[in-house]
């Protein structure tokens, strides 16, 4: 028996199991009105999906740390989680979107929230300024590439007359993980430290742009310092070893809570 006989075949007796065995945080429709309660201060007025959605965001939020709200293209992604931020009366909401979004999402949180505090930021200088007005609630915009992207850098180590890597402050023979010496290829791959004595085995390369990641900036300065981070086109960032990948990481140590937000969770369906 196929899948497909099996469920129909068995459809009701299904359909009764999940329905004992599932206890959701929120059920659409039947806890409408009182999502509505939530968000009715809100000039821009919501369907009654959005609704259900801003109601089973906040619902999520307040026992989990993160949340992700899938849905196709004109469901109004944007409008929902800035509502659910609203809804849930947080003061300080970090957004990380693509960069042709940025000016989007400015509009956006202004049209919904008239009275909010929007900051696009593109270096550091622009986040302490933001962090420091009184204004709130707050919102903080970056492109991802300006949350990535840092200074170019160059590995270093002491180079002996025969051509071996040495560590430049405890001089101790540089090998990787199978005790093959490394070459200053594989040092400029990656950023490493000396196995002894733990010095960093690169330097910032002074050719280059004079910029430092924000995403890293945030993490190290202001951990957990905003109440929510909105994560816009969430699937892009879903290789771990990426430069956006680790730049999401950093941003989300920054705030107690995450919203993921995308249309294309799987694969591009």
């Amino acid at each position: 028996m196929n899948l497909q006989t099996f469920i129909e075949k068995f459809r009701e007796a299904v359909i009764t199991k999940v329905a004992q065995d599932s206890n959701p945080l929120y059920r659409p429709g039947a806890d409408r009105k009182e999502a509505y309660q939530l968000i009715k201060h809100i000039p821009r007025r919501p369907i009654a999906c959005q609704i259900d959605a801003i109601g089973g965001i906040v619902k999520a939020l307040k026992s989990r740390g993160s949340v992700v709200l899938v849905g196709e293209m004109g469901l109004g992604k944007t409008y929902i989680s800035i509502a659910a931020s609203s809804a849930l009366a947080y003061q300080k909401t970090l957004v990380v979107c693509p960069p042709h979004l940025v000016g989007k999402w400015r509009r956006e949180v202004k049209q919904t929230i008239p009275s909010a505090q929007v900051d696009i930021v593109e270096k550091i200088g622009d986040i302490e300024r933001a962090l420091r007005q009184k204004q709130r609630p707050l919102f903080l915009i970056l492109s991802r590439e300006k949350a990535k992207l840092g200074y170019y850098w160059n590995g270093q180590a002491r180079k002996l007359k025969d051509g071996t890597l040495i560590c430049p402050k405890c001089r101790t023979l540089l090998l990787d993980r199978d005790d093959v010496p490394l070459t200053q290829e594989a040092l400029n791959r990656r950023k490493r430290k000396c196995k002894e004595c733990h010095e960093p085995l690169w330097q910032a390369d002074r050719t280059g742009p004079r910029r430092f990641p924000l995403a890293s900036y945030l993490k190290n300065k202001h951990p957990r310092h905003f109440d929510l981070l909105i994560s816009d086109e969430c699937h892009e960032y879903k290789g771990a070893a990426t430069a956006q990948g680790i730049a999401l990481d950093h941003l989300g140590k920054a705030a107690k809570k995450i919203l993921a937000l995308t249309g294309t969770l799987l694969g591009g369906y």
